[in-house]
């Protein structure tokens, strides 16, 4: 009752009011941990809610056809992408950790059952999240504010034209992008090397500073080690052409060779230093990607709902005004249709 109450009241849960135009990012995650057992049957009957939040079988099949053809390629995190924001991409993630609750009472329910469980545990989502957009949208736009003018200072404080950062970022490009030949030259070698290692000392970091769980601790140790396997190959390459040999737990530590064997030049600086502060320009610009992205938002937001107060208005005037049923809605047997 409660849905057919709110399609009357011309009121879709399954639409966000601040970006139903025009979505600025889309995080896609398969993995939602609601598994079904085979042995359970399919039911006879239709789900109540048809296709209002599950696509139908058939859609399904098709669509996985059709991406499957499909390759995507990301050099970069999404701090370093143009146009990103600082949208995190995880909100499919945090939905699917609350539909994963569900699991234990649906795995056993009929396909039509089980649609209409998780369909309006799905409403109950979207609307916790309606009844606080406003808020967290001026939460949002007000930390994007004070995160820029922090970086703003910081960028200050390096004393570094924008012109030379464009420059360090440029070569650190095109130093990841050289990485992924089968062939690097030396100093590219070298260069990757020092990246690696600070690759691998930021995930470090961020173990004990930034993970909140064991989950994203063991994924932060798989990156590392992914990393150290880059690093060995990296310093074999470097080990043959030289004489003096490079060890993991060196390079790790910082104590590059090509370094220690001529005075470092004073205006030289290494590729962390470089990499801290591409990350400060590429952070600065995404934070102020993000305020004009909120306040896109917030426009949407109200647009929305002005155009649901006047649809309201509309239908409340036919229901006051007329004897008989408006035209868009039909008594059809128990239920209505719309």
């Amino acid at each position: 009752m409660q849905y057919e109450l709110a399609n009357v009241q011309s009121y879709n849960k399954t639409v966000c009011p601040a970006c139903h135009t025009n979505p600025f990012a889309i995080h896609i995650d398969g993995n939602k941990k609601l598994f079904r057992y085979e042995k359970v049957g399919r039911g006879l009957r239709e789900s109540f809610y048809s296709e209002s939040v599950f696509a139908a079988d058939n859609d399904v099949t098709n669509h996985l056809n059709h991406i499957e053809s499909l390759k995507t390629k990301v050099l970069y995190g999404g701090r370093w992408q143009h146009g990103s924001g600082l949208t995190t991409g995880e909100e499919t993630e945090q939905i699917f950790s609350y539909m994963s609750r569900y699991n234990s009472t649906t795995k056993n329910m009929l396909k039509t059952e089980r649609e209409e469980e998780l369909s309006e545990s799905s409403f109950f989502w979207n609307q916790r999240k309606h009844d606080s957009l406003a808020r967290v949208l001026a939460s949002r736009f007000c930390k994007a504010k004070e995160a820029a003018e922090l970086i703003r200072k910081e960028l200050a404080d390096l004393s570094l034209d924008e012109k030379q950062l464009l420059i360090w970022i440029a070569e650190l490009t095109n130093l990841a992008q050289s990485l992924n030949k089968r062939s690097v030259s030396q100093n590219d070698v070298q260069k990757g090397i020092e990246l690696v290692c600070d690759s691998i000392r930021t995930k470090k970091s961020h173990i004990s500073s930034v993970a909140v769980s064991s989950k994203m601790r063991s994924r932060y140790r798989a990156k590392i080690e992914a990393d150290k396997k880059k690093l060995r190959e990296l310093i074999a390459v470097y080990n043959e052409d030289n004489t003096e040999k490079l060890s993991v737990d060196i390079a790790e530590e910082g104590n590059f060779p090509w370094y220690n064997d001529t005075p470092q030049p004073t205006d030289n600086v290494t590729l962390q230093e470089k990499r801290n502060a591409a990350e400060k320009l590429h952070m600065y610009n995404r934070t102020m990607e993000e305020q004009n992205v909120i306040q896109l938002e917030m426009k949407s937001y109200l647009d929305f709902y002005r155009k649901k107060l006047e649809e309201i208005t509309q239908r409340l005037d036919d229901v006051q005004n007329k004897s008989a049923l408006p035209s868009w809605i039909i008594e059809v047997s128990i239920r209505y249709q719309y």
